[in-house]
């Protein structure tokens, strides 16, 4: 059993559970009735995290080291390949059919003309809260422009268009794109 110390919440690692709903922590899941880090993850008592090798989220050099389906290395950490989202509940990369309010950014990336709706003169918080709560369509993905704070909605993502997925290498518009995480 993991020591507790005062912060401590229920239902992280070492607490006690009935079903791996339960169990907050990313990577957990409810065995013999205590949330345990999944199989191939180990509790790291520095970060209260399980910290798997190679898996979503840990450092890399390589794409060949991320050991996760429709994942590869970029920026040093091993993310989900451009189109498909991290699934929480499952640890998968694949494509959702619910959304939860996380997103993975790739800078510098965005795909041309597929835009549900433009906003000007919003923050990038601003830009998240206005794609997580659209309900005519679901907002799946959104670019934003740092220098210009302009939000570019949209119910797509680079796997229905790949021939419209551009790499901004020279900074033309100082863009990023961002990709919601499964729920």
């Amino acid at each position: 059993m993991i020591n507790r110390n005062e912060e401590h919440r229920e239902n992280y690692i070492g607490d006690y559970c009935v079903d791996s709903n339960e169990c907050v922590t990313v990577n957990s899941e409810c065995r013999t009735g205590i949330c345990q880090c999944i199989p191939g993850y180990s509790f790291s008592p520095k970060t209260h995290e399980c910290k798997g090798e190679n898996y979503i989220g840990d450092s890399c050099v390589d794409s060949n080291e991320c050991v996760t389906v429709n994942s590869e290395c970029r920026t040093g950490i091993c993310q989900c390949i451009p189109g498909y989202s991290f699934s929480p509940k499952t640890h998968e990369c694949k494509e959702c059919t619910n959304y939860g309010n996380d997103y993975w950014e790739i800078m510098d990336h965005y795909i041309s003309k597929k835009n549900l709706e433009t906003l000007d003169g919003v923050t990038l918080q601003e830009c998240f809260n206005l794609c997580n709560s659209r309900t005519e369509c679901t907002c799946v993905s959104l670019e934003y422009g740092r220098a210009t704070q302009v939000c570019y909605l949209a119910n797509i993502t680079v796997l229905h268009y790949p021939e419209r997925w551009y790499h901004d290498s020279v900074q033309t518009f100082e863009i990023a794109y961002y990709q919601r995480d499964c729920e």
